[in-house]
């Protein structure tokens, strides 16, 4: 299980990955807990590097993807910013 923290203001969650299943648990507050959770389960059009094509990928596919989207896209939606001080660092 991996995890990476959020914060957005005051708050913070925590995203709880499974990287066996493919699955998350968005941990916090719920007055974006929700929104976060269908953000990431939510399938994004992405150019396939392989094929140049557009393909539909969900962030939770794979930690990697998940890690990238969220740095940017997440911030940018919602304004939900990844934790990166050394003391709240994932696990």
């Amino acid at each position: 299980m991996k995890s990476l923290p959020l914060r957005k203001g005051d708050e913070h969650w925590l995203v709880r990955y499974d990287e066996e299943s493919c699955t998350a648990t968005v941990e916090g507050p719920a007055s974006l807990s929700a929104q976060i959770h269908l953000w990431l389960a939510a399938p994004r059009r992405v150019i396939d590097r392989g094929s140049g094509e557009m393909v539909l990928v969900k962030p939770l596919d794979s930690w990697d993807y998940l890690c990238d989207v969220v740095d940017v896209d997440l911030y940018q939606s919602l304004g939900v910013a990844v934790v990166t001080d050394d003391a709240d660092a994932a696990e």
